[in-house]
């Protein structure tokens, strides 16, 4: 019997150690939850810096249309666009990848869409500062 006190108080002597080993791994676990809690502001404010780009659309047939390019498409490698649908009928521009160079080291570069509804619209693209 007193062999069973012995296993009893030396596994009572053991379990704090693994019960220090537990909560040192919960603790790390709440500590990178918390920190990449406190990063995601940092994180997202540094994507939303990134610098936009900034289309001009000569109007033709009376009317013009927004463009849907951002910085990371043309980083990425997106040469091809399209002019949000207005009046009925959408256009697309398309960059060669030197024009997309030049856009991303902050030249204006100046497109003709693709023909639609018996007309196309001079598009220029810059870096928006």
């Amino acid at each position: 019997m007193r062999g069973m006190v012995f296993q009893t108080d030396q596994w009572k002597t053991a379990r704090p150690s693994v019960f220090k080993a537990r909560t040192f791994f919960f603790n790390l676990k709440i500590r990178a939850a918390l920190l990449s809690l406190c990063l995601l502001p940092v994180l997202c404010s540094a994507e939303t810096q990134q610098p936009r780009i900034a289309s001009v659309v000569a109007a033709a047939a009376n009317h013009d249309h927004p463009v849907d390019a951002t910085y990371r498409h043309l980083e990425s490698g997106i040469r091809t666009f399209n002019l949000t649908e207005k009046e009925g009928h959408t256009h697309t521009i398309t960059l060669t990848p030197e024009q997309a160079s030049l856009v991303l080291l902050g030249m204006p570069v100046t497109v003709e869409s693709t023909v639609s509804a018996s007309h196309t619209h001079q598009v220029t693209v810059r870096k928006q500062d």
